[in-house]
């Protein structure tokens, strides 16, 4: 059976972090942001 290795909980922590980071930095570049959910909003992101 394959063991994982140990890991601190702050190391884990800080993936997520870097990883959600790393995507807000590309989509924070965006020339529009559409916040609606309702059709037209989806409409218009199309």
């Amino acid at each position: 059976m394959t063991r994982f290795k140990h890991i601190d909980e702050k190391q884990v922590t800080r993936a997520i972090v870097n990883g959600f980071t790393s995507d807000f930095n590309t989509i924070i570049e965006s020339d529009v942001a559409i916040v609606a959910g309702e059709p037209s909003g989806l409409v218009t992101t199309k």
